[in-house]
């Protein structure tokens, strides 16, 4: 959240100690990448094009990917 977001993007995985996730664009380079402790990271993606991405979320052994557009 938020989702449209201007910059900051908080993902929070309930229940999860550690989570990696991946920032993609629409045609899957990656942007951004990371390790979380914890719960919750906040990413900025104020240096990001205006468009469409995807966050790609790992955590116990389970991947959720969401659509996040940067306005």
């Amino acid at each position: 959240y938020p989702n449209p977001t201007s910059g900051a993007l908080t993902l929070f995985v309930t229940n999860a100690q550690r989570f990696d996730y991946e920032v993609y664009n629409f045609i899957g380079q990656s942007v951004m990448q990371g390790t979380a402790v914890g719960q919750e990271a906040v990413l900025d993606l104020d240096d990001c094009p205006k468009g469409v991405y995807f966050v790609s979320v790992n955590y116990d052994g389970n991947r959720i990917v969401q659509k996040v557009v940067v306005k």
